[in-house]
């Protein structure tokens, strides 16, 4: 008798999650995630994503981060958060590793970067997927 019950409430459990995550709408739109630059000074890390930085509210007028690349290979990454912290890494005649993660950066991305005590960029992480924050 006890595993009849357990049964029935088990499938009755299942039913009612098979149910609500069917017909509720905002369980099937996705993942969203918006981060707020955030320097780090003494961790020697920045990131954030730049739709957030870019649509940030009408109070700050600071935040951004990217990364460029000239025709030498040349590396800049910089960000600045809301109160004003800022950072930057460089890396000359980058590799082209770094080329390709720079030129993948995109409105709907997330950046992540690191430097040594000489300002060198060491590290850099570039995400595009659906789930971060648009420019708008």
């Amino acid at each position: 008798m006890i595993n009849k019950v357990r049964i029935r409430f088990a499938g009755t459990a299942v039913l009612t999650l098979l149910s609500t995550t069917l017909f509720s709408g905002t369980l099937l739109a996705g993942e969203k995630y918006g981060i707020a630059v955030v320097v780090d000074l003494p961790m020697s890390i920045a990131y954030g994503d730049m739709g957030t930085a870019r649509n940030g509210s009408a109070f700050d007028t600071k935040s951004r981060i990217g990364c460029s690349i000239n025709q030498e290979n040349t590396v800049v990454c910089t960000a600045i958060n809301s109160t004003g912290v800022s950072a930057v890494c460089s890396r000359f005649q980058a590799e082209q590793s770094w080329v390709n993660a720079v030129l993948n950066v995109s409105s709907e991305g997330y950046i992540s970067f690191r430097w040594d005590e000489s300002g060198k960029c060491t590290h850099i992480f570039v995400e595009k997927s659906s789930r971060w924050a648009p420019m708008r």
